[in-house]
């Protein structure tokens, strides 16, 4: 399952400094002081308990109209910097089964439910809220060849939170994950690579797994006026 990444600290950081702390060139995955540099940058970012709220409701007085970059990941992800070489530093709302928005578009626009591992790899941090569930799997990317229909070999692990605080590493093409709805703020330092051969081999896996949304509340509703409160507007 992804690694659990100890780094207390307890300074605070605002996004143009987490890039400056990376130095422009985000992180590898293969090297371990560069893991430890990243997931500085990343816990000095999620201690800042101002940023995100007052981003958010700068875009609301703007009406998105000057909302910066999009993203490819969904309506659900704010894009927060984009560094060279592939890398990204965004935030992701994710909503409970009771909150309208998952009501109107459905688990599946959230990938909710459906097991998938990632073509690269990422530190997130969990950063407000209590954090989705997800059924946790590792599975071996050499031994699959990716066709529709494929039925990899899953090793189940175990099912947990990426609750507020928690730092984590998913690795690419091991780590397998079928997230379960609540609400969650988190942030994510990404850094996308290629597999071998130059080509991009995500797995995306539907077949055999529980959909159990375990009684989600709608936590967006009832703290997101919390959240802004937090930046100081509310």
């Amino acid at each position: 399952m992804p690694r659990l990444i100890d780094c207390a600290d307890s300074g605070v950081a605002d996004v143009a400094e987490t890039v400056a702390m990376l130095g422009g060139e985000g992180f590898d995955p293969a090297d371990e002081r560069s893991h430890a540099t990243a997931a500085l940058a990343l816990r000095r970012l999620g201690n800042n308990r101002a940023f995100l709220g007052d981003m958010l409701v700068e875009g609301l007085r703007e009406r998105h109209r000057e909302i910066g970059e999009t993203s490819a990941y969904g309506a659900q992800a704010i894009m927060l910097a984009r560094l060279p070489g592939g890398h990204l530093i965004r935030a992701n709302i994710w909503p409970s089964e009771n909150d309208a928005c998952f009501q109107v578009s459905g688990a599946r626009s959230f990938v909710y439910g459906l097991p998938h591992d990632h073509n690269f790899s990422f530190l997130t941090v969990g950063y407000f809220g209590p954090g989705y569930e997800s059924d946790y799997y590792e599975y071996d990317h050499a031994e699959t060849i990716g066709y529709r229909g494929e039925r990899p070999a899953l090793r189940f692990i175990e099912r947990c939170a990426l609750s507020e605080g928690k730092l984590m590493l998913y690795r690419a093409h091991v780590d397998v994950h079928a997230q379960l709805p609540a609400f969650h703020v988190g942030l994510a330092h990404h850094r996308a690579q290629r597999s071998e051969g130059g080509v991009d081999r995500p797995i995306w896996l539907r077949s055999g797994h529980r959909r159990d949304y375990g009684g989600a509340q709608s936590y967006l509703d009832r703290n997101l006026p919390a959240l802004c409160r937090g930046a100081g507007r509310g």
